[in-house]
């Protein structure tokens, strides 16, 4: 499972806090950098999961392929029932073959702020 940064280095806004730079931004490792890490810490048929910007879809996808993850299942989420999506998870097979479901999307909030329904059950698991 990997939640890398998602702005690639040198853009967004730089922050004052070393820490937080380094969590948002690809400043000590680039998206390729984690999955072709990922790949070779899997065991074939190994699952791999991230945390993603929908707007890295294309990268993610095709240095997926290049490390031979096959991307399996992707689910786009967004704040609220309604809006765009700001999140996707992913899940790939090292070695896995060529199929990609796409799952329904995912809303955090209702129209009243609160939780939905879905997000209240996983977070009672």
């Amino acid at each position: 499972t990997t939640n890398p940064p998602y702005t690639e280095g040198g853009r967004g806004i730089e922050g004052k806090n070393p820490a937080k730079v380094i969590a948002r931004q690809e400043t000590s490792g680039t998206l390729e950098d984690f999955i072709r890490t990922a790949s070779a810490l899997l065991k074939e048929k190994g699952d791999f999961y991230m945390v993603h910007r929908p707007s890295r879809l294309t990268d993610i996808c095709c240095l997926c392929r290049k490390y031979r993850i096959e991307p399996k299942t992707l689910r786009f989420v967004s704040p609220r029932d309604g809006e765009a999506p700001n999140i996707m998870l992913v899940h790939g097979v090292l070695g896995g073959g060529k199929e990609l479901k796409m799952c329904a999307p995912l809303a955090v909030y209702d129209g009243n702020g609160r939780y939905t329904q879905e997000i209240s059950m996983i977070y009672e698991r």
